[in-house]
C-alpha cells in the first residue's frame, strides 16, 4: 500500500521554501503562493488515486505534473514585480522539499 499524500504538511513545507527565495516580496505572493501550493498538492495526489485506479499511465502522469508545475510559475509569475525567473526559482524550491515524498507517494519518479 502506497502511503497516503498528506496534503497540509506538503503545503506548509513548500511554502517554507517559497518564502526564502521571495523574501522580502513574502507578503505580497503569499496568499498565492499558498493557493498554488495547494492546488499542486492535491494535483499530485489525484494522480496518486488514478495510478491506483489503474486510469494514468507514466507518461500521462508526468505530462500532468509539468502541466501543473507550469501553472504554478505562471500565476506566480503575472503578480506584479514578480519575474519568471523568480517564480521558477521559488517553485523549484517548493517542489525539492517535496519531490521525494510526493514520488515515493505515488510510486513514480514525477519530479
Amino acid at each position: 500500500m502506497m502511503a497516503s499524500i498528506n496534503v497540509e504538511q506538503l503545503v506548509t513545507a513548500m511554502l517554507g521554501a517559497a518564502q526564502g527565495v521571495f523574501a522580502s516580496r513574502w507578503p505580497e505572493v503569499r496568499a498565492f503562493a499558498k493557493s498554488e501550493s495547494r492546488s499542486f498538492v492535491q494535483n499530485m495526489a489525484e494522480i496518486q488515486s488514478m495510478k491506483l485506479a489503474g486510469e494514468i499511465t507514466e507518461e500521462q502522469a508526468k505530462i500532468l505534473t509539468k502541466m501543473h508545475r507550469r501553472s504554478m510559475e505562471t500565476v506566480l509569475a503575472a503578480l506584479e514585480g514578480v519575474s519568471l525567473a523568480l517564480a521558477e526559482q521559488a517553485v523549484n524550491a517548493a517542489i525539492a522539499v517535496v519531490r521525494n515524498t510526493i514520488n515515493n507517494a505515488i510510486g513514480w519518479a514525477l519530479l
